[in-house]
């Protein structure tokens, strides 16, 4: 049956459902999306985790979240983009549109958890926005483990003090965690 909803029409009428339904619904609706579990349900949901209402970014988030190599699969797609990278000239930071979706894009990558997300946020290490970076500091210290700590410690070399400092202390809670200090 899960076979059946997982088309494109279906995922994006499960979704439009969820977005105009009550909380209980959209509770149900997110545990079918959950359910499906493909690429095509993280793809359909990108397009809306920079949605206007907060509530519905919640639920895409939720459901990304819970998706696991699925989601990690499409956002690494979304990092790697140059398009969704390009600025106006001389601006370092990102446009609003985009800034959105690459700041959840990182959340969702820092959610799942997985090391495998660390391969898509080292490409972005250096962005010239600072706050691509700040997220990246939040998001590898979530996933945690030697490759998160490899880029952290580069980031402590950063050229703002912020981003240095959350590098460091971000190293530090990921060894307390590992019982290594």
């Amino acid at each position: 049956m899960l076979d059946n909803l997982n088309q494109e029409q279906s995922i994006r009428g499960l979704i439009d459902e969820m977005i105009r339904s009550d909380h209980e619904t959209a509770c149900c609706l997110r545990r079918i999306l959950i359910a499906i579990g493909s690429e095509e349900v993280a793809v359909a949901l990108s397009h809306i985790i920079s949605h206007p209402l907060r509530q519905v970014r919640q639920h895409a988030l939720r459901v990304l979240g819970e998706l696991g190599k699925a989601s990690q699969a499409v956002f690494a797609r979304i990092l790697a983009d140059e398009s969704m990278f390009e600025r106006e000239d001389g601006r370092h930071e990102l446009a609003d549109n985009k800034w959105y979706v690459v700041r959840n894009s990182i959340f969702v990558l820092g959610t799942l958890k997985d090391t495998g997300g660390v391969l898509a946020l080292r490409r972005r290490l250096n962005d010239s926005d600072v706050r691509v970076r700040r997220e990246i500091v939040t998001a590898l210290e979530k996933i945690g483990g030697e490759d998160a700590c490899d880029l952290l410690l580069l980031m402590a070399a950063d050229s703002v003090r912020e981003i240095r400092e959350r590098a460091v202390v971000a190293v530090g809670l990921i060894w307390l965690d590992a019982g290594l200090l």
